[in-house]
């Protein structure tokens, strides 16, 4: 089942994708070991300057194939998964230079919320020219404080989008 973690280079970016559509690119042992291979292989090659893992279909991956589970008979079973897990994640989280993630569904994501992003800026800009306003307004000390509430609160949604655009943005340069 290793066959569904497919490998190319693109540049200098090392591309894994998982490639089991029919279940979701939900994960097989063998597909997490051949990931681990691979990353623990990206670490020893100079040329490799990005490591990207993506989907090949709609779903990124699904998770763990749970099918598998059925063949745990005992708790051993379990402990020894979860010695495994670790020992996978560890190859991942172990990769030396930058990592991405890269659904399949980002550029049509961004191409969506592209103009509700815009909308969000316009309103953004026009709450704080109002609290700015506000503030500057004399004897008006209740204004200020619930003006400058406001704009707090505003730039906290702004850093949680700004967060979340990030992905979206780097998924073109990256050459998705």
């Amino acid at each position: 089942m290793s066959e569904a973690i497919r490998t190319e280079r693109r540049g200098a970016a090392l591309w894994i994708h998982v490639d089991r559509p029919a279940a979701r690119n939900a994960l097989t042992f063998a597909m997490y070991d051949r990931i681990a291979a691979v990353c623990r292989d990206a670490n020893g090659d100079a040329t490799v300057k990005a490591v990207v893992l993506a989907g090949s279909s709609e779903a990124f991956v699904a998770g763990t194939d749970i099918a598998q589970f059925a063949e745990f008979t005992t708790a051993e079973h379990a402990l020894e998964y979860e010695r495994r897990m670790d020992e996978w994640l560890s190859a991942i989280e172990d990769v030396a230079v930058p990592t991405v993630a890269a659904p399949a569904a980002a550029p049509r994501m961004w191409t969506e919320l592209k103009p509700q992003l815009a909308r969000f800026l316009r309103w953004w800009r026009a709450v704080h020219r109002a609290a700015a306003r506000a503030v500057t307004a004399p004897g008006r000390r209740s204004g200020r404080v619930r003006a400058v509430a406001l704009c707090a609160w505003v730039d906290l949604a702004i850093a949680v989008l700004a967060s979340a655009a990030v992905a979206l943005v780097v998924s073109p340069l990256i050459g998705r």
